[in-house]
């Protein structure tokens, strides 16, 4: 009988596992590590599939600690696996032990640091903003953009490390750098942060505006827009969008903000009907 082509079961586990089918891709993989204990490429692999299990949702607590061994393994058999270290830091980052996983994204580094790892590259710089070191960690996730890895995860990524240094100007343009590419509520509403940090409140109500024009009733946004509005001193524009926002959804805190702005607006006896309501809530 003919010996298993190793290679050929490892491409069809990958395969596999490409398609989201961890279990019967970590049998395969299993059978590879029977014949060869040490194969540091498939004990990488096997680590994968026990993250991604996808037998239960109580999979990852339970998957977790034998993905940590099978990378352990796979480093210990091939300290030159590159993907490996990438993981190891990946899992230390989700421990929360972020000094352990820039000890072991920076031996993924070393390996190759004209072009490292991408998992090497990211746990490094979460690590780093993790410890409160983002100018540190913004070069590094400079060199994640890159390679085009998740371009706007990564993009968020920046930015977030731009606003933990207070360059909320720089973050506003990154945010305004991914909505070209993600034209979602999320990257809009980062920008509005931003912007009210610039003290630029005008700026951030024309981009509610908007956001309320696609959808008339987002409550949400209608609240925050009030409370831009009190900022600014349009009292009157303020009341409208709190009206408004409490036609689609009453709450307590509304009213009584609400409440707050009548008492600013000589209407006490609105005010005091408002806080009656809340208290009926």
């Amino acid at each position: 009988m003919a010996a298993p082509n190793y290679n050929k079961l490892y491409d069809e586990a990958q395969a596999l596992m490409n398609r989201g089918s961890y279990r019967d891709a970590r049998v395969i993989l299993k059978r590879i590590i029977e014949a060869n204990p040490r194969d540091s490429r498939a004990l990488t692999a096997l680590g994968v599939t026990h993250i991604n299990s996808d037998e239960n949702n109580q999979s990852l607590s339970r998957g977790f600690p034998l993905a940590m061994d099978c990378f352990q393994k796979a480093t210990t058999y091939d300290p030159k696996n590159e993907e490996a270290w990438g993981r190891l830091a990946d899992c230390a980052n989700i421990n929360g032990d972020y000094a352990k996983s820039l000890q072991y994204a920076e031996k993924g580094i070393a390996l190759n640091r004209s072009n490292p790892h991408i998992l090497s590259l990211r746990a490094k710089a979460v690590a780093l903003s993790s410890l409160h070191r983002d100018k540190e960690a913004l070069p590094v996730v400079d060199q994640l953009i890159k390679t085009n890895y998740k371009p706007i995860d990564t993009l968020f990524m920046k930015a977030a490390c731009l606003e933990n240094i207070g360059d909320y100007k720089g973050a506003l343009a990154v945010y305004q750098q991914a909505e070209k590419a993600s034209k979602t509520d999320t990257v809009i509403y980062h920008q509005i942060s931003c912007l009210e940090h610039l003290k630029q409140r005008n700026e951030a109500i024309k981009l509610l505006d908007k956001i309320i024009a696609s959808n008339p009733d987002d409550d949400a946004a209608l609240h925050k827009r009030a409370k831009l509005k009190v900022a600014a001193g349009d009292l009157q524009g303020a009341l409208s969008d709190y009206s408004l926002a409490i036609k689609s959804l009453p709450t307590t805190s509304l009213l009584n903000e609400r409440a707050a702005l009548y008492d600013k607006l000589g209407r006490a006896d609105l005010a005091k009907k408002d806080r009656e309501k809340a208290l009926q809530d």
